[in-house]
């Protein structure tokens, strides 16, 4: 079981407050550890001070956690057991992953609404396909007159929702679940999570929000002191995308043969996970020796255009799913309607 994101910032913070107070690190894992709510934060903080007691250190102890502890809160770990200043690496790794979360939450805030408003429309179509319209089908079938174009549409799903309805549902759902099991092989995954940055809005937010992500994460790990070449190397694994976990680790191997990181983002091949901007920063920032701080800017550059793309997202988003809901209901409510009217009529 992983620990909350939520609790791990939470603990982080805590703990480099009380490093920086002067208590022991064991001591503090064991205050953190008594204090926690969680029984899997008690267990994991418990047998992570008993390994410092007995001559482990911190960052050996958390790599027996890879679930909970990724290689780059390990490597901002190290460096800062390395260096004696463990207290500014935690405290500074506990901001970062704070802006990762805040992130995080704002793409998932954004997207939410779009999903309800998604499943509720799916929700409607498969309620009436599998109770309304088969019921509609013997009803309409007892009148022998002329039926409405949609109804005679509508009467066609019925019958076929009638006979086949269940299989049809269930069909989908094997269909779905053998797709997912497919996006588990590493060269369909890399295809699939590139297909999807060339969905129109929600890619290019997925972009920016692996871009965001790259340029923070590897801002942390130069400014806390690793080398560049060792900061890609974890700064791959930590992204979310397949493509860019591929391209991150390339870039890497690239590096040791004298590349330098705006030449390779500058291909062609790297266009559509890196936009120029990226590239031109980071030339700016290499020629003057402030990579980390060109790769900050890069970072904050990218949050901001999330809000804003987030924002326009909902705002385009809304009102096209709710007329798709109100094409369905009208479609289906007319179909209905119209017959049962022209036969009151004809009956009058």
């Amino acid at each position: 079981m992983a620990i909350k994101q939520i609790e791990k910032i939470t603990l982080t913070k805590h703990l480099a407050v009380m490093i920086k107070a002067g208590i022991s690190l064991p001591d503090a894992l064991g205050s953190l550890s008594n204090q926690s709510k969680s029984t899997e934060v008690k267990k994991i903080l418990t047998q992570i001070k008993n390994k410092i007691d007995n001559g482990s250190s911190f960052t050996n102890a958390l790599n027996f956690y890879p679930n909970n502890f990724d290689q780059l809160y390990i490597g901002i770990v190290k460096v800062g057991e390395s260096t004696g200043n463990l207290d500014k690496s935690l405290s500074y790794l506990a901001d970062q992953m704070g802006k990762n979360y805040a992130l995080f939450k704002k793409i998932k805030g954004a997207l939410m609404y779009p999903a309800l408003i998604l499943f509720a429309t799916i929700s409607l179509i498969t309620f009436i396909s599998l109770f309304i319209l088969p019921k509609l089908v013997d009803f309409f079938a007892a009148f022998d007159a002329k039926l409405p174009a949609t109804t005679v549409i509508l009467m066609s799903l019925a019958s076929f929702m009638k006979n086949y309805g269940i299989l049809f549902f269930s069909s989908i759902f094997v269909v779905i679940f053998m797709i997912f099991l497919l996006f588990k092989i590493p060269s369909i995954r890399l295809w699939k999570d590139r297909q999807i940055l060339y969905l129109p809005f929600i890619g290019r937010l997925l972009i920016e929000r692996e871009v965001s992500t790259f340029a923070r994460n590897l801002a942390t790990l130069i400014k806390s002191g690793l080398p560049i070449f060792e900061s890609l190397k974890i700064c791959g694994p930590s992204q979310s995308n397949f493509a860019y976990k591929k391209t991150i680790n390339d870039l890497s191997n690239n590096l040791e043969k004298g590349s330098s990181i705006s030449e390779f983002l500058n291909k062609p091949s790297c266009r559509l996970l890196f936009p120029s901007l990226v590239s031109d920063m980071l030339a700016v920032g290499e020629k003057t020796g402030s990579t980390d701080q060109s790769l900050d800017y890069i970072s904050q550059f990218y949050e901001d255009d999330i809000e804003e793309t987030a924002a326009n997202l909902t705002t385009i988003l809304e009102p096209a799913l709710l007329l798709i809901i109100g094409l369905v209901v009208a479609f289906v409510a007319l179909a209905i309607i119209s017959p049962i009217y022209q036969l009151t009529g004809s009956l009058g």
